[in-house]
């Protein structure tokens, strides 16, 4: 199965050349972004649990259901999680984001961030605060928003260099790995019946990658088992 972008496979290489060049270029920092969102309501799956009469179960709430949003960042070579959590991850959410990411990586000669086609990523609000960008296709976005160009930039432009990938390919995103991850060991099933515990469970599990993880990096198909 393979996207439908007529630029699949230069699109493809183009991501794949970035990835090398941050393993082979201490100076060159490679993030994989992508946004998660979750439920009060506990999802549901396949569980195991000690036989007997009185097995807990995802019951739905009583109340009414609630969702909550995570934007993060993940370093293709350390396994190192940048997350921000917020009921809606918008344009201020990313750039707030993105400013992180750059306090963490200042030493950094360019920073990539691989990231789909949801059209918010390619906003001129956030690409006009971004240094003059280097990708060779045009940014998609509607047709009534404000045009967006590779060369604006803000008076102090964040040094992020953005990869796009092609459309309808979230395979090639290691990223939603992880949050395959997190739904298995978090929110599938949960037994918490107000949002505020489960908010901390989430950030728990992600600030664990707050140093690298090697683990990770395995999990998500970024190094060798």
């Amino acid at each position: 199965m393979r996207s439908p972008d007529p630029d699949y496979e230069e699109k493809r290489q183009y991501a794949a050349e970035r990835l090398q060049e941050a393993r082979t270029d201490p100076d060159v920092t490679l993030l994989y972004l992508d946004e998660c969102g979750y439920e009060k309501i506990p999802s549901l799956d396949r569980g195991y649990e000690a036989k007997g009469e009185k097995q807990p179960t995802a019951a739905p709430s009583q109340s009414s259901n609630q969702q909550m949003r995570v934007a993060a960042c993940l370093n293709a070579t350390t396994g190192t999680v940048h997350a921000r959590r917020a009921e809606e991850t918008g344009r201020q959410v990313l750039l707030d984001l993105y400013r992180e990411v750059v306090d963490c990586y200042s030493g950094a000669r360019v920073i990539y961030v691989v990231q789909d086609n949801w059209p918010v990523h390619y906003h001129a609000g956030i690409i006009g605060k971004l240094e003059p960008q280097q990708w060779p296709w045009p940014f998609k976005v509607p047709g009534n928003w404000p045009e967006v160009s590779s060369g604006a930039t803000a008076k102090d432009p964040l040094p992020i260099q953005i990869v796009g990938l092609p459309t309808y390919a979230p395979w090639l995103n290691p990223i939603e790995k992880l949050w395959r991850y997190l739904k298995q060991e978090v929110v599938h099933l949960h037994q918490e019946e107000n949002f505020a515990p489960l908010h901390d469970h989430v950030d728990a599990f992600l600030d664990q990658f707050a140093d690298g993880s090697q683990h990770l990096l395995r999990y998500v198909g970024l190094l060798p088992n």
